[in-house]
């Protein structure tokens, strides 16, 4: 990465479980290939935005549950699959977490990744939660960042995000010259919108309850105005429309009701054009929007592709083809730049990060009035890219480092390791500081960084963790292994078979230099109480098994990362742990697989996450893999059913099992879902206290790396494929 520093931060954050606001010193993200590092030279306050934000931080639990009623679907499905207390503790991990505020800022380019089309010193202005946030560096992909002109101010470049949404909101409503429109809500990005539709060559009609946003609105260029508390709303509009009403109405206020999509149908002219920016339910009145036949369209944000973005190619899907966070943004600097549009009268207030508290505090309580509030930037960051935190005392003999951090990590992986004392978390790297530090804190590392290198690099740390996406996972395996580190690695090993032989190779040198470190794969389901129940049922078996697997694996969108080259997609990332569980059954490796796929008439459900998986093991055995997407996610998600001697074993979702033999049935229950992830982590940490050899053979895991891309050969076509471990130098 060129012009790399090793640097740290100031942060607004503010914890979500107690909703106090903090300045914290956490480590810069990490620069993506795509992306640059931005030293902060100032950001915007969205007033509206953030206040919500901040308001729903400071509720009790309750509250919050009350404020998102769209998520207890979520938490109840969670309930349903995985049981009430592992549920419950998922949620209040989450709840204790920092969050990040802000998202528009501008400064100057740091740091820039390997394909940045950016150079360091350039000006420029970035949007996006989390990526530009209220903090003094900032690291943003390309797609949410552009160079700003010489003639545009630090200050006016920091709007780029609320201009990027009045913007985006103006273009869908296609207006033409010499039309009427009406926006209702004059707040900043009200303010915004009134400037650009004049650069239309229309004329305005602003609608707000505060007087002093309806004169600034006039000075702005706004032509007519009213206050729907005083004057008579429907009586001016028709004067201003001659009584046909305004052609486009954009809505860019924020409220808990749906009056002003009410008050949007009564005013707009037949086939009119509604456009709403502001959140609030969405409940349309049938009346005039059937009887007018009113278009009706809500803006995405800062424009299309915010929640698309193709890094291989960059090419949007035909459908986000116009209006792209990018274009938004230049076209708005452009409209500052020539002078078109002024956010200077926006400004109400200045304050330095250090004086975050009385900032959030003037938009909380509203005692002045405000509207651009603007953060300034002064002074260096220290040169370092990591932060120590209190963690626990080095009394333990096991130094444990973790490289990832996601909500797995932080769900099944973490809380394990906290409890042990044996254990020493000494470091935690993640790709965003505050993420980082959220875990150092919750958890008890003793420092936190986004520099990787220092994990491995550790002399305390003799064990490595690495849960981050699937395309990294081989890169620090090999690093791990390289630095003499005993690495736990969540599945799957790696993408494919140019990683696998590079993992192979260093392995085996290492062997032939008789270093005995450990390679764990996250196969954890072998270890549940069911499974070794079962393998002890099974145990004095004299004749191959039958083993039917049947996984409601749920829907995931194309665009989720597990399709892209970051996931490696579904059979690579998690049909390695059904082939894991067969192999580990039959005590036995994979030698044919064959496959059939479900071409869905819906294109965008790829035929891996519909596929029927045929196997057959060395010993005879033969195993079937159901893994499909188009079930009902309420109903249990595995189920696994195994035959031979005489005897049949059930393992429904981990929370029940049945053993039935010689006409007699063993059931097993759990309260929660128990799929073997604590006894995984205990049993590992305790082979490698205890020097034992790994708890999954090194040939066991090559051979289920080998499988899973074997079936997506098979699945490519659709024929049998033999599986030859001798390639890979496995003969048992």
């Amino acid at each position: 990465m060129a012009g790399e520093n090793k640097l740290q931060m100031k942060q607004i954050v503010q914890n979500y479980k107690t909703g106090k606001l903090n300045i914290e010193e956490v480590p810069p993200a990490v620069v993506k290939r795509n992306g640059v590092q931005i030293k902060t030279r100032n950001s915007l306050i969205s007033a509206g935005t953030e206040r919500t934000k901040v308001e729903t931080a400071q509720m009790n639990i309750i509250e919050k549950a009350v404020s998102r009623l769209d998520l207890m679907k979520t938490v109840l499905n969670n309930i349903k699959q995985e049981g009430i207390i592992f549920t419950f503790k998922k949620a209040f991990n989450k709840l204790d977490s920092f969050m990040s505020l802000g998202y528009s800022c501008s400064g100057e380019v740091i740091a820039i990744g390997e394909d940045s089309e950016f150079k360091v010193g350039d000006r420029v202005a970035c949007v996006g939660e989390n990526y530009a946030a209220h903090s003094e560096i900032n690291s943003a992909p390309r797609d949410f960042v552009i160079n700003i002109p010489e003639n545009v101010s630090y200050q006016d470049a920091s709007f780029v995000g609320l201009g990027a949404i009045a913007l985006n909101a103006v273009k869908l409503a296609q207006l033409r010259q010499g039309e009427l429109v009406a926006v209702i809500g004059l707040g900043l990005i009200g303010q915004i919108i009134i400037q650009i539709i004049k650069t239309e060559g229309c004329r305005v009609f602003g609608i707000d309850i505060d007087n002093d946003k309806l004169i600034l609105g006039s000075r702005l260029g706004m032509d007519s105005k009213a206050n729907p508390l005083s004057d008579d709303i429907y009586g001016q509009i028709s004067d201003f429309t001659s009584g046909e009403g305004v052609d486009a109405v954009i809505v860019s206020a924020a409220s808990n009701n749906n009056l002003p999509i009410e008050m949007a149908g009564k005013i707009a002219r037949n086939k009119g054009r509604v456009i709403l920016v502001g959140a609030m339910p969405i409940i349309i009145p049938r009346k005039d929007y059937y009887e007018k036949e009113l278009y009706f369209t809500i803006s995405c944000g800062f424009g299309s592709g915010l929640y698309y973005q193709d890094n291989v190619n960059r090419a949007y899907p035909y459908n986000y083809k116009s209006h792209s966070v990018k274009e938004n943004m230049r076209d708005f600097i452009s409209f500052i730049a020539r002078k078109k549009v002024d956010v200077t009268p926006l400004v109400t207030h200045r304050f330095h990060l250090r004086e975050a508290a009385d900032a959030y505090e003037l938009i909380r309580t509203r005692k002045e009035k405000h509207l651009g509030i603007i953060f300034d930037y002064n002074g260096n960051p220290s040169r370092e890219k990591n932060v120590d935190v209190a963690g626990k005392k080095d009394n333990s003999m096991l130094g444990l480092g973790f490289i990832g951090g996601g909500s797995f990590a932080q769900g099944y992986i973490l809380p394990v390791l906290k409890k042990m004392k044996e254990v020493n978390l000494v470091g935690i790297s993640t790709a965003t500081g505050i993420n980082a530090k959220n875990i150092a804190r919750k958890f008890g590392f003793r420092y936190c960084t986004t520099e990787y290198n220092r994990i491995l690099n550790d002399k305390k740390i003799n064990c490595v963790f690495i849960a981050t996406r699937h395309d990294l996972h081989a890169k620090f395996v090999i690093e791990a292994l390289k630095k003499g580190k005993n690495v736990f690695v969540e599945k799957p090993l790696c993408l494919n078979e140019r990683e696998l032989k590079e993992i192979v190779s260093v392995y085996q040198l290492l062997r032939t230099k008789h270093q005995t470190l450990n390679l764990m794969v996250g196969f954890n389901r072998r270890f549940s109480p069911f499974v070794k129940e079962i393998k002890t049922f099974f145990r004095n078996r004299t004749a191959p098994l039958i083993i039917s697997y049947r996984v409601n694996a749920g829907y995931l969108p194309a665009r989720h990362w597990v399709h892209t080259s970051e996931g490696g997609g579904r059979i690579i990332g998690e049909v390695c742990h059904f082939v894991d569980l067969l192999t580990y059954f039959t005590e036995s490796f994979p030698v044919k697989v064959s496959v059939s796929g479900l071409k869905h008439p819906d294109k965008s459900i790829p035929q891996e996450d519909n596929v029927i998986i045929n196997l057959e093991f060395r010993d005879g055995s033969l195993g079937s893999i159901n893994y499909n997407a188009i079930g009902d996610i309420s109903f249990p998600r595995e189920r696994v059913e195994i035959f031979g001697n005489s005897s049949v074993a059930i393992i429904d979702n981990f929370k029940t099992a049945s053993l039935s033999r010689n006409r007699q049935t063993k059931v097993l229950r759990k309260l929660d879902r128990d799929m073997g992830h604590r006894d995984e982590i205990e049993t590992f940490v305790k082979a490698l206290l205890t020097e034992k050899r790994s708890l999954i053979s090194f040939n066991e895991i090559v051979s289920t790396t080998v499988t899973t891309f074997k079936i997506q050969e098979a699945l490519k076509s659709r024929g049998e494929i033999a599986i030859n471990m001798k390639e890979w130098g496995i003969h048992g």
